[in-house]
């Protein structure tokens, strides 16, 4: 499937992207960008690119989620262990806390936007970065732990910038029993609106079955999700931009 989000060629992205024109490519390197609208209450937050020049710091709460593009008060929330929590208030204008927090490649983070903060609406940021793509053939690859009593559920997303159904569209096709929960939205008939209130049903997936039930789970762009797995296994994609 080809991808869906914006990409541009390294070449282009250097000279600045707000000049820059949208379309497929077929270089090997590849940039992009994603407009990703941050709702109140509750987000999974999934990182969809990667370094560009494999600088670690690129993986950064503070340079993922720039203070300049927040727009209410926020709470971070990494899975451990260990715990990490992150503050964000307009009034101060900085992440607090955040200065070991990352959002890897594959992995995620919860988002909290406070209904009752500074400025309580919905609002977008701009992340940027190098599309993960298959070398050689060789699978775009992120390991999903086991996740156990007290862990419990690992926040997991896509590796590849795409939308669509978890295992048909983005590749992920378990080798041991897991389930999937995401935040449930509210109010989906008036998007503006639109609120992530409570955690949703999970979602199944059997291996002796072969199918989730009782349907198969939808990640947006940036979009990650809870993930629970009866045994470590890994989500491996065969991509290239072309």
């Amino acid at each position: 499937m080809r991808t869906k989000t914006l990409l541009l060629t390294v070449a282009l992205a250097a000279a600045g992207l707000g000049a820059q024109a949208a379309t497929d490519v077929t270089s090997v390197n590849a940039v992009g960008y994603i407009n990703k609208q941050i709702h109140l209450n509750w987000n999974l937050i999934g990182a969809p690119f990667q370094s560009q020049n494999n600088d670690p710091s690129y993986y950064l709460l503070d340079n993922l989620l720039p203070a300049d593009q927040m727009a209410n008060n926020l709470v971070c929330y990494k899975l451990g262990p260990p715990a990490q929590v992150a503050f964000f208030a307009p009034s101060d204008g900085f992440w607090d806390n955040s200065q070991n927090i990352t959002i890897d490649s594959g992995n995620g983070v919860i988002l909290y936007s406070s209904p009752t903060g500074e400025n309580p609406i919905n609002f977008t940021f701009t992340t940027v970065g190098q599309v993960a793509q298959s070398v050689v053939n060789a699978g775009v690859t992120n390991p999903i732990p086991r996740s156990q009593i007290p862990q419990g559920y690992s926040i997991q997303s896509s590796q590849v910038p795409q939308v669509g159904q978890i295992t048909a569209d983005l590749g992920f096709n378990p080798q041991a029993n897991c389930n999937v929960v995401l935040y449930n939205q509210g109010n989906p008939a008036n998007p503006p609106s639109q609120q992530y209130l409570s955690l949703g049903a999970p979602y199944f997936y059997s291996t002796d079955d072969g199918f989730w039930d009782p349907s198969e789970p939808v990640l947006g762009y940036a979009d990650s999700c809870f993930m629970f797995s009866s045994a470590a296994q890994t989500w491996t994609r065969t991509f290239n931009v072309n």
